[in-house]
């Protein structure tokens, strides 16, 4: 197990959790998940604070991290866009198939 200190004590990345991805330390918050609040929800940082009960700088430091390593997050997020793409093709929602025949009825 390898633990990255990425921002001194707040944004941390161990292998062996959340696949390595760097995240909010003591919490399960990666700092993908941050960046797509902010960046695709336009949530603010102190909305974002607010709602998960984070400090400021724990966003601030996890929107630092998300400039900096930018293009390796939008690859990660490019990479489970395609697999949820893929698992919905092989394994279709049962609800979603009802929903679209009660909407084709």
């Amino acid at each position: 197990m390898t633990t990255l200190e990425i921002a001194p004590g707040r944004i941390v990345s161990n292998s062996d959790f959340l696949g390595g991805r760097p995240r909010i330390a003591d919490t399960q918050i990666d700092v993908q998940h941050v960046a797509v609040w902010h960046e695709q929800l336009s949530m603010s940082p102190d909305d974002i604070a607010s709602e998960y009960n984070l400090s400021l700088g724990d966003i601030h430091s996890a929107l630092a991290c998300y400039y900096t390593h930018q293009s390796e997050i939008h690859a990660d997020l490019r990479a489970e866009s395609w697999l949820i793409d893929q698992m919905e093709q092989l394994y279709p929602s049962p609800l979603r198939e009802k929903l679209r025949a009660r909407h084709d009825a």
